[in-house]
């Protein structure tokens, strides 16, 4: 543990969006920064046996004690594609009135019964690309949500062994789009 989350109880978060979109690799390292923050983590992945076609979903429980059934009610969920749309929608309409619903800017309105924040990868300080948007969402959904040290989420894509300068800057784009009063 090199880092120190304030987290008492549970939070799970569905990441919902398209094959090729590195999706569950931003799941991966939010929950690696979880456990370096002291919290337990699981990751549960959704997708088609088809390459970089179809949605990709992940779903993260973070727990400040140990996890033993992922079978949750979201308190996130962040649609990132079109093709995450369906599953994004059924997600949502089970999350309580505590929920937050993040959504990318240009994709549709989702029933629920929480709040929705939208995300415009515009303001962000940097150029997204479409690889570059769960990552940044996930950096965004760590701020709003202060589930643990955004640094801890930097220091994870940081070890990673490709591209690790450019996920370093994604999560600092991604924090600020979380932070409060941003765009």
């Amino acid at each position: 543990v090199e880092h120190r989350s304030d987290l008492a109880g549970r939070t799970a978060i569905v990441l919902a969006g398209a094959a090729g979109g590195r999706v569950l690799s931003a799941a991966r390292h939010t929950a690696r920064a979880g456990i370096a923050s002291g919290l337990w983590a699981t990751q549960r992945d959704d997708y088609p046996v088809t390459v970089k076609t179809g949605h990709s979903i992940a779903v993260l429980v973070l727990d400040s004690e140990p996890i033993d059934d992922v079978a949750t009610v979201p308190d996130v969920v962040a649609l990132l594609a079109p093709e995450g749309v369906p599953r994004a929608t059924d997600e949502a309409s089970r999350m309580g009135p505590d929920g937050t619903l993040v959504a990318l800017a240009g994709l549709p309105e989702i029933e629920h019964p929480g709040t929705t924040v939208r995300l415009d990868p515009a303001d962000a300080p940097m150029r997204l690309a479409g690889t570059d948007l769960a990552l940044a969402a996930a950096a965004a959904i760590v701020r709003m949500r202060n589930l643990f040290p955004v640094e801890a989420l930097t220091a994870s894509v940081a070890a990673a062994p490709r591209g690790a300068e450019r996920m370093i800057e994604v999560v600092a784009a991604g924090a600020a789009l979380g932070a409060p009063g941003s765009p």
